[in-house]
C-alpha cells in the first residue's frame, strides 16, 4: 500500500479545514431553514413515498445512462479527450450500449477561444450520453430511462438528439427521467 508523505497528508488536511470553514455557514442551517428557502426560491417539496418492491416489479426494465471524460497530455491545445457513456438494463437479456468519441483542440481550427471548447466538450459529453440514451431506447425496451441530471442540460446542449429521444419515449410510453443529484442551479425544467 502506498503511504502519503507527511507533506501531502497536512496540505490535504489544510484543504479539508478550509471546505469546512466556507461551508460551515450552510451546514449549520437547521433543516427546516433548508426546506423553506427551497419553497420560497425553488418550488414547493412534496414528500414521495418509497415505492414497494411489488411496485418496482410492474417496470421489466430500468435503463441508467451515465457519461465520463478522461483527459490525457498536457497544457492547451496538446491532450486528447475520450468521452464515454453506458446505458445499463436491469434486465440481464439486454447488452449494455457504450458510446465513446474523441476530442482535441490541436485538431479544432475553428475554436477561437477557451468558453467554445468547454461548449464543445460539454456538446460532445451530452452527445455520447443522448446518443446511448437511444440505442437504449430502441433496442432494449425499457419502461423508464434515468439520465445523469437534469433533462435541461441535454435540451440546451444538444437539442435535436433530446428532441429525438423524447419522441422515441413518447412513441414507446418509455419514462425518460432526469435525476439531479447535488442543486446547482435554481433552474427546473418540466420539458
Amino acid at each position: 500500500m502506498y503511504d502519503l508523505d507527511d507533506d501531502l497528508k497536512q496540505k490535504i488536511k489544510d484543504i479539508n479545514s478550509s471546505l469546512r470553514k466556507t461551508y460551515s455557514p450552510y451546514n449549520e442551517k437547521s433543516r427546516e431553514f433548508k426546506r423553506d428557502f427551497i419553497n420560497q426560491y425553488i418550488g414547493n417539496l412534496i414528500e414521495i413515498d418509497k415505492m414497494s418492491d411489488n411496485h418496482l416489479s410492474k417496470y421489466n426494465n430500468i435503463i441508467g445512462v451515465d457519461g465520463s471524460t478522461n483527459r490525457l497530455g498536457g497544457a492547451y491545445p496538446h491532450y486528447i479527450e475520450l468521452f464515454q457513456a453506458l446505458a445499463k438494463s436491469t434486465n440481464n437479456k439486454y447488452d449494455d450500449v457504450v458510446i465513446n468519441d474523441v476530442y482535441t483542440p490541436i485538431l479544432d481550427v475553428n475554436t477561437v477561444d477557451n468558453e467554445e471548447i468547454i461548449d464543445r466538450k460539454r456538446q460532445l459529453l451530452a452527445a455520447v450520453e443522448l446518443d446511448a440514451a437511444i440505442a437504449g431506447a430502441k433496442n432494449n425496451k425499457p419502461d423508464i430511462i434515468m439520465m445523469d441530471g437534469g433533462l435541461v442540460r441535454y435540451k440546451i446542449d444538444d437539442k435535436s438528439r433530446y428532441t429525438e429521444l423524447r419522441e422515441i419515449c413518447e412513441e414507446r410510453n418509455i419514462i425518460l427521467v432526469g435525476v439531479i443529484k447535488d442543486v446547482k442551479t435554481s433552474m427546473i425544467s418540466i420539458s
